[in-house]
């Protein structure tokens, strides 16, 4: 405790009150970190005890109540404790805690136990007598209870509910003592939770879990709380029965929390002292009782103390001892601390406003004294989770060095990041997120409509039930027959007695959810709780689809693992093993077996598609045992050997974190795999022998023991495990993070986990894997598409290691250059190969499109001549095809209008306009490749995701080229022009992930590995690609050619919108609308297609007559001229804005003001400058010179006023 006390006095964090004359025992000042620690735990503690609540209300009640308060609770008469006097020292024990009769501290004789009140006594007015006497509050829970009337009458709540209130206490007590514990002025954070009788001993219980779990949830050590449950001599005469929370304190174990069950007579001392009704009546039972009361009640000195003992460590770091507050990052005082690394050279400024910038979002300091070490040991020993480090690369990229403080890890960031990085890392698992223990008393499932902490308690029987296909719905119970005969009779009811829940077996969370072998746990609506992937698995199982069997580990779990340290609710690692010896069962093949080994693989699956944003690792369960089993039972050594390999570099990297140390650095794997081949003299991984391959799994291993002084797990189950931590732990990786930010996905949603049996589509050449969409996703063409591998492993073809062909026979035609693959050209397509299982593939396909009414991106692997369906989802797809697709479906029947309408959102509108190269402008042909994403783009190459992101913040436009992309490469792609890789077809990473952000993408050209282009990338040359109808073409320009020009058409036959589009709008009302339905209009979903259809009828820069005179108006030299022009432009603006206001009819209208320069409606060719100086009658060199200064830094005199054009629409 020395060390406690000493570092909350030297930092701030408490100091002793009225400290200049000598203190006052046990009161306490809050120092600036101290205030800042304590207002977040009563934040922490209101946002997820009252706010996130729909059973729960606040209150702030007086510190100073009538008198006839106290009376009525018994602390005038009772609220005593024994005390006795030490006649020798003269110190003063407490009776009740001496375990002798003599004096602990000098062997003293005692005197005789009296009874000591606690109440601190004071007076209000002016006079000092008896009538004026009132009592400062020892507990808050009395506001609450005389305000219960008033609160139920203004809440409209229903019992069971609660009243919440933090606030001011003050208790005279004898011994105060052992710093924060116990003081005579304390803060409490309480809890009054209203219910009915009968059911208390059931509310008693949840709320025990709740608050215990609730410490856990910010960071205390489970091994250092326990529940202690009162005996009944420890009871309060009016408590039924009451539980602490204790910590072990330095001191031992003593009480953080207390939860009571005080049954009902503080209601009916109320009731009975103020002759009130504080009685609750049930207008659905038309009963009437007097609620009973259970009380979680914790002051917030204690939990601070709690927080702050558990969080103080000491370690050594870099050669020095260091004090380290290991305190939840929700908690801690300060977030981040800013250092300039000297405090010259420009790098104190640029701390400063950074440190300004993150001020305005978190709790920020500066500190620029000492060494940039010594800095960061200060910021340890108060808890701050990241530093901030400027340094000289700062100046010149804008990235800062961020360092964690547990780990000590450093990172490079850009400055611009930081405000959304570390609210990501700050936030995770704040309050809202419903905890797995409050789930577990009211539903396992997210899709049912109960309210958290309001579950409906019938004679303690759990009221949620679930169908069998594994929807939840609420459910009441019945009456007895025998109570329905005697209502009918007009027989009094007996009422049934109330059994408490602990008198049942408590049924566990449900974390785990089932699927395959002809039956499924979950449904599609269940996305939610089972992410996309899981919900879609289970859906197609229960369609009787050919899924190989697995389970889904839910969203909950991830909720609880960033809630809980990373860590699992117990009952998590029973429920995997139940359900993974059910997968064993369907397939024969048991878990780590070494004759008939059982592989996984373990899948993420959020419930918004995020494509390789997060992990995957496949062959999961092999080890030097289960190899031999493995090779026996498949009969092919190559390929046991390969899936070994694969499950150890793949492993490796996403587990144990064997990844390239920068973006220069090779995958430290694929470096040993390409010594291999060239040792071999192969040129695919498809060459190397089984020999080859089992030396290459030894390699493997001996590298991550060098690299990471760990060894290889052996033990299935540990991989296991590990490999689910990896999946939940890339749910904030920084890709995961960029996507979510890039289509605003939530960071609560979380993601699920999917472990499903490995089938393999490598075990030779009836093998096979692929992927495919129900409809071409770049064209909406209405036939199957897709990219298969035969002998081949899914990420070969989704990776875009290898260049696949088409599914189907007519995609090399369609989709295909006939020139410049000869790596695709050879292979023939999946219908040529294996036409009955093509054909039963796309028979599925058809199926999974009619039933989820939308074209669906799917994955499949063949297994020795037998077909599983891996994935479906609704598959991502251009604006052309987006509209195609929604057409057509519209035309089959499987959708009507308004959805078809709805299919096609702004963002797809937006990306109808992609651009294509001139067809006049000069090229030269160099490649072909896979039209992936259409549209076309000119820029300077780039070679990685990091020198794309760097040019583009320099204000170039660059491609980014890769041989193939992955997740990592998310931050580069995103501000890339276009996409060109050399391996990958339509289906790869690059493809998939550039359609959706509506970037050109070209696949498959591998012409763009040439060390030409290498060169003239450093060299910084310019290229142009498109990607459009059958084929794309790659022209690259040389050092002394100018970009090729991008050529917009004017239409698109794909634009064309079908005649039906019109008649979907609602027809206009001619009556002036009301208030009322305007905004009934303005929320309707059936408005979008009505704004959608409009087309202004004009707008002033688009007619001849309106855009002389804007230009007019611009090249005024003087106000009187701008107000000459602004007088002939104003009719024919009313005009437009009565059409629009009249066509929109109630609808809201957004206008937009100019915004200078206004070099936009200027000429910009001598020609045109000279026609419009005609029309105006002013010279044309004039003309030309306004026109131009238009675009300079100093604006025109029109520029310089076109804040008088806000003048207009008030003129209407």
């Amino acid at each position: 405790m020395e060390k406690i006390t000493s570092l909350c006095k030297r930092r701030g964090f408490v100091f002793q009150s009225s400290e200049i004359y000598g203190g006052l025992g046990s009161c306490w000042d809050y120092g600036p970190l101290g205030i800042e620690l304590k207002r977040n735990i009563t934040e922490a503690w209101w946002r997820d005890m009252i706010t996130s609540r729909e059973d729960m209300v606040g209150l702030d009640s007086a510190i100073l109540m009538h008198p006839r308060v106290w009376e009525a609770s018994g602390h005038l008469a009772g609220f005593t404790d024994p005390l006795v006097d030490c006649k020798v020292c003269k110190h003063r024990f407490r009776a009740d805690q001496l375990a002798t009769q003599r004096c602990p501290d000098c062997g003293g004789e005692l005197t005789e136990s009296r009874n000591f009140n606690l109440m601190f006594k004071t007076f209000m007015g002016p006079v000092e007598d008896t009538a004026s006497v009132v009592y400062m509050r020892p507990e808050t829970a009395q506001g609450i209870f005389v305000n219960f009337q008033n609160v139920l009458n203004a809440s409209r709540q229903k019992i069971p509910f609660g009243i919440g209130q933090i606030g001011k206490s003050f208790r005279n007590e004898i011994t105060p003592g052992n710093f924060l514990f116990r003081t005579r002025e304390f803060e409490q954070m309480e809890i009054e939770f209203f219910v009915k009788p009968g059911e208390d001993e059931t509310w008693h219980q949840y709320w025990k879990e709740t608050r215990f779990a609730w410490y856990q949830k910010y960071g205390i050590d489970p091994k250092r709380l326990r529940l202690r449950e009162h005996g009944k001599d420890e009871l309060a005469h009016y408590a039924k029965g009451c539980a602490d929370v204790e910590y072990e304190f330095p001191f031992g174990w003593s009480e953080l929390e207390g939860i009571a069950n005080r049954g009902d007579f503080d209601l009916k001392q109320h009731a009975e002292f103020s002759g009130k009704d504080l009685s609750f009546f049930n207008e659905e039972t038309r009963e009437r009782f007097v609620p009973y009361v259970i009380e979680p009640s914790a002051g917030v000195g204690r939990p601070l103390l709690a927080f702050l003992v558990d969080a103080y460590d000491e370690d050594t770091a870099e050669g020095e001892e260091r004090v380290v507050l290991r305190i939840d990052p929700r908690l801690a005082p300060v977030k981040a601390a800013v250092f300039p690394l000297l405090r010259k050279a420009g790098h104190p400024e640029k701390a400063l406003a950074i440190r300004d910038v993150l001020k305005r979002h978190f709790a920020v300091t500066y500190d620029q004294a000492g060494s940039i070490g010594r800095r960061y040991r200060r910021q340890d020993e108060i808890g701050t989770p990241f530093g901030i480090t400027v340094d000289h690369d700062t100046l010149k990229d804008d990235t800062v060095t961020v360092r964690e403080r547990d780990s000590m890890q450093q990172v490079r960031m850009p400055v611009d990041r930081l405000v959304d990085e570390l609210r990501a890392r700050l936030t995770v698992g704040r309050a809202g997120r419903r905890s797995p223990e409050r789930s577990e008393r009211a539903t396992n499932a997210r899709a049912t409509a109960s309210q958290p902490g309001r579950a409906s308690i019938w004679i303690g029987v759990d009221s949620m039930a679930k169908s069998s296909r594994g929807k939840s719905k609420t459910k009441r119970p019945k009456r007895p027959a025998q109570a329905v005969k005697a209502k009918r009779a007009g027989k009094p009811v007996a009422k049934p007695v109330a059994k408490p829940v602990a008198a049942k077996a408590k049924r566990a969370v449900k974390y785990v959810y089932s699927f395959g072998g002809g039956r499924a746990d979950g449904k599609a609506e269940m996305k939610n709780l089972l992410g996309g992937k899981g919900a879609n698995l289970a859906e197609m199982a229960g369609l009787g689809l050919p899924v190989p069997p697995g389970f889904t580990i839910t969203t909950d779990v991830c909720t609880y693992y960033y809630d809980n340290r990373r860590t699992y609710p117990p009952v998590l690692k029973q429920q995997v093993a139940e359900h993974l010896a059910r997968v064993e069962s369907i397939v024969g093949r048991k878990f780590g077996d070494a004759t008939k080994p059982l592989l996984v693989s373990v899948r993420s699956g959020a419930r918004a598609s995020m494509p390789g944003m997060m992990d995957t690792v496949l062959n999961l369960g092999l080890n030097d045992e289960t190899i031999q089993g493995l090779i026996a039972d498949s009969k092919n050594e190559r390929f046991a050997w390969d899936s070994y390999r694969r499950f150890v570099q793949m492993y490796g990297d996403v587990v144990l974190g064997m990844k390239p140390e920068d973006k220069l650095q090779a995958d430290p794997f694929e470096e040993i795999l390409e010594k291999k081949k060239h040792a071999r003299g192969a040129k695919l991984d498809t060459d190397l022998s089984a020999n080859d391959l089992r030396e290459l799994v030894g390699e493997f291993k001996a590298l991550i023991k060098q690299r990471l002084g760990v060894d290889f797990p052996t033990d299935p189950h540990e991989q296991l495990w590990g490999a689910i931590g990896a999946v939940f732990g890339s749910w904030q990786n920084a890709r995961a993070i960029t996507y979510r930010k890039l289509y605003a996905i939530p960071d609560a949603w979380g993601t699920a986990v999917n472990v499903q049996a490995m089938v393999f589509g490598n075990l030779g050449d009836d093998c096979a894997t692929g992927v495919g969409f129900t409809r071409d996703p770049a064209t909406g063409e209405h036939a199957f598409y897709g990219d298969f591998l035969v002998n081949a492993q899914g990420e070969d073809v989704v990776a875009g290691i290898r260049t696949p062909p088409a599914a189907q026979q007519e995609g090399r035609d369609r989709g295909r250059a006939p020139a410049g693959h000869p790596e695709s050209e050879r292979l023939p397509s999946l219908e040529e190969v294996m036409p009955s299982l093509y054909k039963q593939l796309t028979q599925i396909a058809a199926r999974l499109e009619k039933h989820y009414k939308d074209m669906q991106d799917i994955e499949f692997t063949i297994e020795r001549g037998k077909l599983y369906m891996l994935q479906t989802r609704n598959g991502k797809r251009t604006a052309p095809a987006a509209i195609k697709i929604a057409v057509d479906m519209v035309k089959e029947k499987l959708i009507g209008r308004d959805t078809a309408l709805q299919r096609v959102d702004a963002g797809s509108i937006d990306q109808l306009l992609h651009p294509g190269l001139d067809p006049k402008a000069e090229k030269k042909l160099i490649a072909k490749g896979v039209p992936a994403s259409p549209g076309a783009v000119s820029g300077q190459v780039v070679f990685s995701a990091d020198d794309a992101a760097a040019e583009a913040q320099a204000g170039k436009k660059v491609i980014l080229v890769r041989v193939e992309t992955s997740p990592e490469d998310i931050h580069g792609m995103t501000v890339a022009e276009g996409i060109l890789t050399a391996r990958g077809g339509k289906a790869s990473h690059a493809a998939v992930v550039a359609r959706g952000m509506g970037k050109t993408c070209v696949a498959g050209c591998s012409a763009s590995r040439s060390t030409t282009a290498r060169k003239c990338s450093a060299l910084g040359m310019s290229a142009s690609f498109a990607a459009t109808g059958s084929r794309s073409t790659a022209p690259a320009a040389r050092c002394s050619w100018a970009r090729c020009r991008r050529w917009k058409p004017a239409a698109r036959a794909a634009t064309s919108r079908p005649s039906w589009v019109g008649q979907t709008r609602p027809a206009p009302s001619r009556s002036a609308p009301t208030p009322t339905r305007r905004r009934t209009r303005r929320s309707r979903a059936s408005s979008a297609p009505r704004a959608s259809a409009f087309v202004a009828p004009s707008t002033c820069s688009s007619r001849p007559t309106a855009s002389t005179r804007v230009r007019e108006m611009i090249l005024a030299t003087d106000l009187a001229g701008r107000e000459k022009a602004l007088a002939k432009l104003l009719p024919i603006q009313r005009g437009d804005f009565v059409g629009i206001f009249r066509e929109m009819h109630g609808l809201p209208v957004t206008i937009r003001l100019l915004d200078p320069p206004l070099h936009e409606f200027l000429p910009q060719t001598d020609a045109d400058t000279n026609e419009l100086a005609a029309k105006l009658g002013i010279d044309a060199g004039k003309c030309g010179r306004a026109a131009r200064s238009c675009t300079r830094s100093t604006p025109c005199s029109a520029c310089a006023g076109a804040g008088s054009a806000s003048s207009i629409p008030r003129s209407i």
